[in-house]
């Protein structure tokens, strides 16, 4: 019932594979990554997932409370911090199942949705510079 929409960058190495993998099914579209204006790609979405990486930054300045995934160590200690300080909701891989995960969306609530709360007006009103620098100090 959801409809799904995957960025890809033009340099991810393994995108045959990917493909390959992925069934194409009516409810995912494959969006191409020369988007002018994130701001305005985002007013689509409800819900996003997102490495624990720079894009997640911007996520976090347009609203959102994303489901990020972590790749290396680095980021899964990044992500910890910013999952217990409730900016992000961070997912492990190997510990979560279809249904938990459908739990978590339904409950998501994203910054956006509480436009008046302080760290909503904190991320939206300043750049993602300074959105980085809001959120180490918080963590």
């Amino acid at each position: 019932s959801y409809k799904i929409n995957i960025m890809i960058g033009k340099n991810f190495k393994n995108k045959k594979s990917f493909f390959n993998k992925i069934k194409i099914k009516n409810n995912i579209k494959f969006v191409k990554p020369n988007i002018k204006s994130f701001q305005n790609f985002y007013k689509n979405f409800d819900t996003v997932f997102s490495g624990v990486n720079t894009t997640m930054y911007e996520q976090l300045q347009y609203g959102f409370k994303p489901f990020c995934i972590s790749q290396n160590k680095i980021q899964t200690d990044n992500g910890k911090r910013l999952n217990n300080k409730k900016y992000i909701n961070l997912i492990n891989l190997n510990k979560i199942n279809q249904i938990n995960l459908k739990k978590k969306i339904e409950k998501n609530v994203n910054f956006f949705s509480k436009p008046q709360s302080s760290l909503s007006k904190k991320l939206k009103k300043n750049t993602l510079y300074k959105v980085c620098n809001i959120i180490k100090k918080n963590i």
